[in-house]
């Protein structure tokens, strides 16, 4: 039986890769523990608040130069996006 799909379905985004999601989710929590708003943090990075909203979504993976930047930006530790990421505070 050849059986054809004439559905395409439909984009979601992926989540499966953990370690992005981790890290999305401790850049969140640390931008709103250091009290930057989304716009704040990516004007002062330079970034677009699409690209960082992508970032803290686990939606795009982060580059380790970008993750650096962060760091400094933040003023935390690479360690401290997990801690953050599962409820500790860096």
């Amino acid at each position: 039986m050849n059986q054809q799909m004439t559905n395409t379905p439909e984009y979601i985004p992926n989540l499966s890769n953990h370690t992005d999601a981790v890290i999305g989710l401790g850049l969140q929590r640390a931008r709103e523990l250091k009290s930057f708003s989304r716009p704040e943090l990516a004007f002062y990075l330079s970034w677009s608040d699409q690209a960082l909203e992508a970032y803290e979504e686990g939606c795009l993976s982060i580059s380790a130069s970008s993750l650096y930047t962060l760091c400094e930006a933040l003023n935390i530790n690479i360690d401290d996006f997990y801690d953050l990421a599962f409820g500790q505070n860096a």
